[in-house]
């Protein structure tokens, strides 16, 4: 009740309505159901300031029922306005499928599933991940072929083939983000709440029209940091093919839950 009363006014909300009816009498039918709805002044709390700086570290939870490990890795992403965001979407893609996937679960056959993704965010920073299941015996080995990748994008030139196919993967699945008219209201009402221009999404698809290979080459090695990654591995070390501590110094987390009623 208190947060209604705090933030609940006129002046602090956006409304969308969309179907077959007439602006008009949607208009005044509104205005009519609430225009007793007085306004006030809403104070926001600023969001706390939190520290971006990271540094490398390797965690680990023991999971001894299990013969496969579940690896993440990654640190802080970037925001939705950053006008790099379309060379981002694009390295991400390259990242993802013509790298990691491609090394790690075609070429070494190391994992069904294994995936890279920069996250970016309308008002903080997305979290930038990557992640592998593998099993257990390729647990080290699969880590460091994914960070040899982070490493390599940022190092070399994408080819004009990975280029092309993640710009056409992106502009043709563009489409998909408007193909209701739900979708493309609440995409309005959210940029419009974020402070986001309304026609964002054209400005990004053609942002990504214009990437070229040294716009991956540039934003890889701004953004990436494979040496200062968080590492996460769940999994059973006792089958590992080799010691976690081959990649440093390892920070065991428990994940044990205590019981309900401890005894005395």
């Amino acid at each position: 009740v208190d947060f209604y009363n705090k933030y609940f006014f006129p002046n602090n909300t956006i409304m969308t309505v969309w179907g077959d009816f007439s602006p008009k009498d949607m208009v005044a039918k509104i205005k009519k159901a609430l225009g007793k709805w007085k306004a006030a002044k809403v104070e926001v709390p600023a969001l706390p300031k939190v520290s971006y700086e990271y540094e490398y570290t390797i965690n680990y939870i023991n999971k001894p029922d299990v013969n496969q490990s579940n690896i993440m890795l990654g640190h802080i992403g970037g925001l939705m306005d950053n006008p790099d965001y379309p060379a981002l979407s694009v390295m991400n893609s390259i990242l993802s499928w013509d790298r990691m996937f491609k090394k790690i679960r075609t070429d070494e056959g190391l994992a069904y599933s294994v995936w890279g993704y920069y996250g970016a965010n309308y008002q903080v920073p997305g979290v930038f991940r990557c992640g592998a299941q593998t099993k257990s015996e390729s647990t080290v080995y699969a880590i460091e072929l994914m960070l040899k990748e982070l490493k390599r994008i940022r190092e070399e030139e994408v080819s004009g083939a990975e280029l092309a196919r993640a710009k056409d993967e992106y502009l043709n699945s563009f489409v998909f983000n408007f193909d209701s008219r739900a979708k493309i209201v609440n995409r309005l009402m959210t940029y419009a709440f974020f402070g986001y221009p309304l026609d964002f999404m054209d400005r990004v698809k053609e942002g990504v029209e214009k990437v070229t290979k040294k716009d991956v080459l540039r934003v890889a090695k701004k953004y990436l940091r494979p040496d200062n990654v968080q590492i996460l591995v769940v999994g059973k070390k006792e089958d590992f093919d080799k010691p976690l501590t081959a990649l440093g110094e390892v920070n065991v987390i428990d994940i044990k839950i205590p019981p309900l009623n401890p005894k005395k």
